[in-house]
C-alpha cells in the first residue's frame, strides 16, 4: 500500500483551520452585528454659548431638525439648525421664547413647537420646508390661561390633532399651580376638552409628560415632592375615553425608603408602563413596570451597569423611544462604574424584560444633560443633548450635540396626509410677541467639527457581516480549487 508521508497533509489541516477559524469569526461579528454603531458626536450649536433644551424632529428621509433655546443678557431665542444632505445648515433663529422648547412632526409634514412666550405658553406650527425661515413660522396661538403656564407636553396624532398638557399658573396665587389638559384641532370649540387633572401643585415640576398606549389609554404623568410622611415619587392620571374624563384623584406612586429624582415614563411593546429614575441617594439608575395602568408597581431595581450622575440637578437625564421591533430605546447621563466621576452619555435598550448592557456614545469633561431622541423611519436613532461646563450653574451651557445611529429594526416610512385648512380655534389674549432679532452670527465650526458631519450620514449595520463573510467565502474557494487539483494528480 502506498502511504502519502505525513507532511503532505499539512496544507489540507491548515487549510481547514483555517476555514474553521475564519467561520468562527464570521459567527462573532454576526452575533455583534446588533450592538448599535454611532456617529461621532459633533457641536451643532457652534459659538452659542448659552444653549440649552434641545428638542428634534426627524424626517423619514433622515431630514433633521434640531431646535434648541439660546440665552443672552435674559433673552432667550428659538435657534434651529437643519441636517440634510449629508451636512449641517448654519443655525438661525426663528422664534422668541424660551427656554424649554418641545418640538413634534404630524402627519403632515407640520412641525409644532411648544414654547413659553413670557409667561404664557404657546403653540407655533411651520411646514418643514419652511421651519428654518423666520417668516415660515405661524399659527402661533397661546395654550395657557390666565396666570400663565410653565413647560407642557404634547402627544400628536397623524391627522393633526393633538393632546396637550401644561402646567397652568394659578391667576391669583403666586405658589399655585395646576396639571391642564386639553384636545386641540377637534372642531367646536377647544376649550370644551379642557380638563384640570390636579389643582393641589405648589411647586414647578420638573417632568410632566403625556403617553397613549397601544390601547388608546391616556397616560399624563408628572414628578411629586416630598411631603412629611412621603418621599418624593410620581402622580399619574389615567384617561380610558381620549381625554374626555380623568382620574377623580390621580394615583400618587412613592416607595417606602428613598426619593424618586428625575423620572421618566414610557410604554413597552407589551403596553407595560414604565417607570426609569435616579434612586435617593443609591448610586444605580432604577425602575419599575407597572402592567395594570399604573395601580401596582414592582420593586425598583437597577438597570444592570447603569449608575446615576454623583451631583444630583433639575435637568432632564433620560430620554426613550421605541423602534418597529418593539425595543425601547433610552439615552441616559450618568456613569458606567461607581469610581467614575464624570458623566458621560449612555445608550441601552429594554425589550420587555431585560436591558441591555450600557453603551457609551459621549464623554468628555464636559457635563452631558437634557438628552433628547427621536426615531426616524422606524429604525433611526437620532440623538442631540446639551453640554456644561463642570461647576457651572444650571443656566450655564456650553453646546448642543447630535449623534445617530441605525438599529436593525424594519423601515416603517409615513405616509403623508393631505394638507388641510385649520378649524378656527378661540385663542386666548396672549402678549405682544417680537420679530426675532439676528444675534451675532456664530463662529463657523473648527476644521475637525465640520469634516465630522460626514459621519451623521447613516450607518450600515450589515458592514460587519459582510467583512467577516467575504474572507470566509474567499478561503473556502481556495481550499475546493486545491482539493481538486489534488486529487486530480493522484
Amino acid at each position: 500500500m502506498n502511504v502519502r508521508p505525513f507532511w503532505r497533509h499539512i496544507p489540507v489541516a491548515f487549510g481547514i483551520v483555517l476555514l474553521l477559524v475564519l467561520l468562527a469569526r464570521g459567527t462573532s461579528v454576526q452575533a455583534q452585528a446588533g450592538a448599535l454603531q454611532w456617529s461621532r458626536p459633533i457641536p451643532v450649536s457652534g459659538a452659542l454659548g448659552g444653549s440649552r433644551f434641545p428638542s428634534l424632529v426627524a424626517q423619514d428621509d433622515g431630514t433633521v431638525f434640531l431646535f434648541w433655546s439660546y440665552s443672552e443678557d435674559g433673552d432667550t431665542t428659538i435657534f434651529v439648525s437643519k441636517y440634510e444632505n449629508a451636512i449641517w445648515l448654519r443655525p438661525v433663529d426663528v422664534l422668541i421664547g424660551g427656554p424649554r422648547t418641545l418640538a413634534y412632526l404630524d402627519g403632515r409634514n407640520l412641525i409644532h413647537i411648544l414654547l413659553n412666550q413670557g409667561k404664557s405658553l404657546g403653540l407655533a406650527v411651520a411646514d418643514t420646508a419652511d421651519a428654518t425661515n423666520v417668516h415660515g413660522w405661524s399659527g402661533e396661538s397661546t395654550i395657557s390661561r390666565e396666570g400663565g403656564g410653565l413647560f407642557g407636553d404634547i402627544l400628536p396624532y397623524a391627522d393633526g390633532k393633538m393632546d396637550v398638557v401644561w402646567e397652568q399658573a394659578g391667576a391669583n396665587c403666586k405658589d399655585c399651580y395646576s396639571i391642564a389638559y386639553q384636545k386641540l384641532g377637534v372642531p367646536g370649540d377647544p376649550s370644551l376638552t379642557y380638563r384640570v387633572l390636579s389643582d393641589i401643585e405648589t411647586t414647578p415640576q420638573h417632568r410632566l409628560q403625556i403617553l397613549r398606549g397601544t390601547d388608546n389609554v391616556l397616560y399624563v404623568m408628572w414628578d411629586t415632592e416630598s411631603k412629611r410622611d412621603t418621599h418624593a415619587g410620581i402622580a399619574l392620571s389615567v384617561s380610558a375615553d381620549e381625554g374626555n374624563q380623568w382620574l377623580d384623584d390621580p394615583r400618587v406612586i412613592t416607595f417606602a425608603d428613598q426619593d424618586v429624582r428625575e423620572p421618566l415614563m414610557f410604554l413597552d411593546k407589551a403596553n407595560q408602563l414604565v417607570l426609569v429614575f435616579n434612586y435617593g441617594n443609591k448610586d444605580e439608575v432604577y425602575y419599575s413596570v407597572s402592567a395594570d395602568q399604573g395601580v401596582t408597581w414592582t420593586e425598583p431595581q437597577a438597570i444592570p451597569g447603569l449608575f446615576s450622575n454623583l451631583q444630583a440637578a433639575s435637568t432632564d437625564n433620560f430620554a426613550a423611544a421605541m423602534d418597529t421591533n418593539g425595543i425601547t430605546h433610552l439615552i441616559s447621563s450618568g456613569r458606567k462604574s461607581k469610581p467614575q466621576i464624570v458623566p458621560a452619555l449612555y445608550h441601552v435598550a429594554w425589550d420587555g424584560t431585560a436591558w441591555t448592557a450600557p453603551q457609551e456614545i459621549y464623554a468628555s469633561e464636559l457635563l452631558p444633560e437634557n438628552p433628547t431622541l427621536v426615531i426616524g423611519n422606524g429604525n433611526q436613532l437620532h440623538v442631540s443633548f446639551a453640554t456644561r461646563n463642570r461647576g457651572d450653574g444650571e443656566a450655564t451651557t456650553s453646546q448642543i450635540w447630535y449623534t445617530t445611529a441605525q438599529t436593525d429594526a424594519p423601515a416603517a416610512t409615513r405616509v403623508p396626509l393631505p394638507t388641510f385648512t385649520p378649524e378656527p380655534t378661540r385663542t386666548p389674549t396672549a402678549e405682544p410677541t417680537q420679530t426675532p432679532t439676528p444675534l451675532p452670527s456664530p463662529t463657523p465650526l473648527t476644521a475637525d467639527n465640520a469634516d465630522s458631519a460626514s459621519d451623521v450620514s447613516a450607518i450600515n449595520t450589515q458592514l460587519p457581516v459582510l467583512i467577516g463573510v467575504v474572507p470566509v467565502l474567499a478561503i473556502l474557494v481556495i481550499v475546493i480549487v486545491w482539493f481538486t487539483a489534488f486529487r486530480g494528480r493522484r
